[in-house]
């Protein structure tokens, strides 16, 4: 029974190793700062720059070096929450809060008042808080 026992726990333990739940970094939109605005005083706009991880490999062929490392993407709704879901719609990659480091909020937010905006980032687990926080 014990040999049985043993040839059975060594024949899981290799299918119960690696990285089952991993993410990709080619798959991953990484955020390295947002802008959050109030558009017409209703709508709320978040624009996000967000860093590409193959334009500053080298030696992979087809790469134009001669483009930028990041792109500005947009997303607009009735609140932040709602603004940054339309966002994720438009971005076929993940988006990662982890390394966005600058959040801007602009004149017609902050006029309206960023409690929420930062309630949101405050309870959301993606942004980090030790991102640095400006009104504009």
């Amino acid at each position: 029974m014990k040999k049985i026992l043993l040839c059975l726990l060594c024949l899981c333990t290799p299918t119960l190793t690696g990285c089952w739940d991993r993410v990709e970094m080619q798959s991953l939109a990484i955020i390295t700062a947002a802008a959050i605005d109030r558009v017409d005083g209703e709508k709320t706009k978040v624009s996000v720059q967000i860093f590409i991880p193959r334009s500053i490999s080298s030696g992979e062929a087809g790469e134009d070096p001669s483009m930028g490392s990041t792109f500005v993407r947009e997303g607009m709704g009735d609140n932040v929450a709602n603004a940054i879901s339309m966002l994720q719609v438009d971005i076929p990659r993940r988006v990662f809060w982890g390394q966005c480091k600058t959040f801007i909020f602009g004149e017609g937010m902050a006029k309206d008042g960023i409690r929420d905006g930062i309630d949101y980032l405050a309870r959301h687990p993606g942004p980090r808080g030790s991102s640095r926080i400006f009104v504009s």
